[in-house]
């Protein structure tokens, strides 16, 4: 069994090299996996319904457009919450802390606006 002080130091790097690929390769892999279901997703969202003749297919197709709006809603939500938590941790900040920065939420100094 080799301990790691046997291994050249070359090696090393081509192990950290590998390591760092196989984890840009899984990002991307990821990446290509969201932008193909959100292509499979839009062509359900754009289906005109009243095209479709047989009601079970339609009915699925329905089912899966409200399924996928939905999705989108709650991902749309979740990334304007941190948004809106910074919002109110600033607002908390400026009312625990008035007298200290008294120029801070007023925007009549010299200073540009943030």
């Amino acid at each position: 069994m080799r301990v790691a002080s046997e291994i050249p130091p070359g090696r090393v790097a081509k192990i950290a090299i590998s390591a760092t690929s196989r984890e840009q390769d899984g990002e991307r892999l990821d990446r290509y996996i969201k932008v193909k279901e959100f292509r499979e997703e839009n062509k359900i969202l754009m289906t005109n319904l009243k095209t479709i003749s047989d009601p079970n297919v339609r009915d699925y197709l329905h089912r899966e457009q409200q399924r996928i709006l939905e999705k989108r809603n709650r991902q749309s939500q979740s990334q304007s919450q941190p948004q809106s938590q910074s919002q109110s941790q600033s607002q908390q900040f400026s009312e625990s802390y008035p007298n200290f920065f008294p120029n801070s939420a007023k925007s009549g100094n010299d200073l540009p606006d943030y």
